[in-house]
């Protein structure tokens, strides 16, 4: 098939003020390389760069001029403390003020969640917990001006805190088109042709897998992400996950994947933080059609020209007229769930009811388990892969017909129905270039497929000209100075409340909900604020929003400064003894959040290599586990149950009961 030949157009920024203003520059110094602790940098041979997402500051003008003490309690606060409730947990009177973000009326719960934005003091800032009392305060005018003075070292422009990449004269270039056109064969082929570069994706298993491809032509690669770095010495290009860009370090060629994420709203401001920082004197971003205006916008506001690169998909794709059933799935087929447990279901009714041998590829897995399930499907071991939807986010895997077996999804309050850019993501990964000459879209049930035809009927809507931004520590730092507190969460909430950048209607600063949790958690504890905001960041497992009580323990490890073995974890012992894969899922992660403190904190964390042992064995034991799993049976009578069943009871059993 002839390979459509692709548009490029340029774009040049216009010369409004906005756009050719220099940013200003910090005079806060920028450490360069990795910050992993106070004292402690990487184990001897490891490449580590900056974690810290890349965030804005305030300028002098919008700093408070005043600065007020502590008001008395007033009857309803006494009341509240009174019944055992901070007086930060109250209903708050919803304030709205001209040119300032409107606060929200419900009362924050008992550990911040910033959710729902709620008033906060202009000086005396605490998040709403008992543990969270303000324990500093700012009074006097000297006190005011050397905090106007601190701020002062501030940018005033978000980008002004990426001045490696300030300095540089970079091109863009901005690669769009939908699902399975070449976006990424492309890029990869200019990066092949670089003295210098890095790739950076969305996930671990795809960062994997581009260093795998790099490797395959035969150029030296390391592996970057949180929770795994793997050197190769000498090596001047890296595969890493996209919070893991090096602002420092000058390169040649970077690609940014999956632009279209600088949108979301949990991982956006990674992407941000990219587009804005990397150094690199050619920046290509690859990415769905709907992120071309956001991006032309935050190209100009930087005062940098784009050439863009339009491609066309390269095999097209047909939606099926009818359901299909799941006994009659054709090889090579995926079907793509939205929970790990109608995965671990639908799998399992395949292999006992039907005798197919279906992989498996979810969240949950460690990645060396997803890596060996993809495999088991490309080299034909397995005909079938259930999957999460993750597997719309760049995995290439040759997938002759994608098959959806539901129109909702948790969101983590309730069930919504697909988005219809997930929707377009997913169905484009059905039929892969060279594998075939189309590819099939179809469903399980025909309500799913209805829906499925609604959503690919017309394309998602285009991303907002709007950017959400986190704390780094050039910020949280000055911040600390001008509050006069080391207490993490304090610094944060007014950082999400308080601090505004030129065109904050564009920029909002956010703070993860998990985050100020963990925080919450590690101002307990008598710890440089460098540090805490190193663990806030940490991959904790959470079970119904809560860290699990091992990041409690290391925490506590650490502030004691006690190294943490793996036999003095008991919960961690405990599950390596069951013999269940949740279990053994759950022992993974909080290896990987072992392995992820050793690479900050090594001397702390001695036992990586004990702790890659163990992984290893609970990845193979996973493997067994998911190949013995025989799907849903009644627990009354052991009669198999369809997946999508919502009981453990089947109806006769039921009747009976």
């Amino acid at each position: 098939m002839k390979k459509p030949a692709a548009r490029r157009t340029s774009t040049k920024p216009s010369s409004s003020p906005s756009s050719t203003s220099s940013p200003s520059t910090p005079r806060i110094p920028v450490k360069q390389g990795y910050s992993f602790g106070e004292e402690s940098g990487p184990p001897p041979g490891v490449i580590v760069k900056q974690r810290d997402p890349v965030s804005p500051g305030k300028s002098p003008q919008q700093a408070s001029p005043k600065q007020a003490s502590p008001k008395q309690a007033s009857p309803k606060q006494d009341r509240a403390r009174t019944a055992g409730v901070h007086p930060y947990e109250a209903p708050h009177t919803q304030h709205k003020k001209s040119g300032s973000r409107s606060a929200s009326t419900n009362a924050p719960p008992r550990e911040p969640v910033l959710a729902q934005k709620a008033p906060a003091p202009k000086v005396k800032i605490s998040a709403p917990s008992v543990a969270l009392k303000p324990s500093h305060k700012v009074t006097g005018k000297k006190g005011q001006t050397r905090d106007q003075e601190t701020l002062a070292h501030l940018p005033t422009r978000l980008d002004g805190f990426y001045p490696k990449a300030r300095a540089m004269k970079r091109k863009l270039t901005l690669v769009i088109g939908p699902t399975n056109s070449g976006k990424t064969h492309r890029a990869l082929e200019r990066l092949k042709a670089a003295q210098s570069g890095v790739y950076l994706g969305p996930l671990r298993l795809l960062a994997l897998e581009v260093r795998d491809r790099l490797l395959d032509m035969e150029i030296p690669t390391s592996l970057v992400t949180g929770e795994l770095i793997e050197e190769i010495e000498g090596a001047q290009f890296i595969s890493a996950t996209v919070e893991m860009v090096n602002f420092e370090d000058e390169i040649e060629v970077a690609v940014i994947d999956e632009v279209q994420m600088v949108g979301d709203e949990e991982r956006g401001s990674a992407w941000l933080q990219a587009i804005l920082g990397a150094p690199a004197r050619e920046v290509w971003m690859l990415g769905a059609p709907e992120a071309k205006e956001a991006v032309l916008a935050l190209a100009e506001w930087m005062g940098e020209s784009v050439e863009i690169i339009e491609l066309e998909r390269l095999t097209p794709y047909e939606v099926l007229q009818s359901h299909t059933k799941l006994g009659d799935l054709p090889p090579g087929s995926a079907v793509v769930a939205f929970s790990r447990g109608q995965v671990i279901d639908i799998a399992g009714e395949l292999r006992d009811r039907f005798r197919r041998s279906p992989a498996l590829v979810y969240g949950a897995l460690s990645p060396e388990v997803r890596r060996e399930q993809a495999r088991q499907f490309r080299e034909g071991e397995a005909d079938i892969l259930v999957c999460t939807d993750a597997v719309g986010l760049g995995l290439n895997l040759p997938i002759a017909a994608m098959f959806f077996s539901t129109s909702t999804k948790y969101n983590g309050k309730e069930e919504i129905p697909v988005p219809r850019d997930l929707v377009w993501q997913i169905a484009g990964r059905a039929g892969r270039y060279g594998m075939g000459e189309h590819g099939k879209v179809g469903a399980l049930s025909a309500d799913t497929l209805s829906f499925v035809k609604r959503s690919l009927s017309k394309r998602p809507e285009k991303l907002p000209v709007a950017f959400r931004y986190e704390a780094n520590w050039i910020i949280v730092e000055a911040l600390s100075k001008f509050l006069q507190t080391d207490k993490l969460a304090d610094i944060l909430f007014y950082f999400w409340r308080e601090l505004q950048l030129e065109r904050s209607r564009e920029f909002e600063p956010v703070v993860p909900p998990s985050q100020v949790g963990l925080a919450w958690r590690v101002d307990r504890y008598p710890l440089s604020l460098r540090v805490k905001l190193m663990l806030s960041r940490a991959p904790v497992p959470m079970v119904r929003d809560e860290a699990v009580p091992e990041f409690e323990q290391f925490v506590a490890s650490i502030a004691r400064k006690e190294p943490v073995m793996l036999t003095s974890t008991p919960m961690l012992q405990a599950r390596l003894q069951m013999n269940d894969h949740q279990n053994a899922e759950q022992a993974v992660k909080l290896l990987t959040m072992y392995c992820w403190m050793h690479y900050r904190l090594p001397a702390m964390f001695p036992q990586f290599e004990e702790a890659q042992v163990e992984m290893s064995q609970l990845n193979t034991a996973i493997l067994g586990f998911i190949g013995k799993n025989k799907g849903k049976k009644c627990r009354e009578c052991g009669k198999a149950l369809p997946w999508q069943s919502k009981y453990r009871i089947c109806d006769a059993c039921f009747r009976n009961s």
